[in-house]
């Protein structure tokens, strides 16, 4: 009865033991998620540089217009970018003004592009970029600079 008694003793710490250490083992930690290795193409990578110089160049260039962000659209396979624009900020301003820092944004969205991106040329009749005004409720386009033109809605 004692042997038996002193095997059970033995056995429940020994079960709990083994518990405590499987339990600590299976814990994971709170960012493990990001500490595996990352799905990011070389697409991504690239065009991150691009939108780092676009940042870079923009800073201070054009008043009305955001930083533009440079992205791959994988339904037309195309490279394009897109920025927004103070509708209401550039309707004070003069036409010719505007247009020249609208084409002066895309320009530089598509000189950053291309440096990231050896297989787009300067001035690539692919790249497209869209304007977006932020007064509006809806998406509504303000500009777009496709084939090397602008135009403005």
């Amino acid at each position: 009865m004692r042997l038996k008694f002193l095997v059970t003793c033995v056995g429940s710490i020994f079960l709990f033991l083994t518990g405590v250490v499987v339990g600590q083992k299976a814990a994971s930690p709170r960012f493990e998620k990001y500490e595996g290795p990352a799905r990011f193409s070389e697409m991504d990578r690239r065009l991150l540089e691009a939108n780092l110089l676009i940042i870079r160049d923009q800073l201070n260039s054009a008043p009305g217009i955001a930083l533009s962000r440079i992205f791959y659209d994988w339904n037309t396979r195309k490279v394009k970018a897109v920025a927004q624009v103070d509708e209401t900020f550039l309707g004070e301003q003069k036409t010719d003004e505007v247009k020249k820092n609208l084409l002066k944004t895309a320009k530089t969205a598509v000189l950053a592009a291309g440096l990231a991106l050896p297989e787009l040329q300067y001035a690539d009749p692919d790249f497209e970029m869209e304007f977006i005004s932020i007064n509006k409720p809806k998406r509504t386009v303000y500009a777009e600079y496709k084939n090397g033109e602008l135009r403005i809605h």
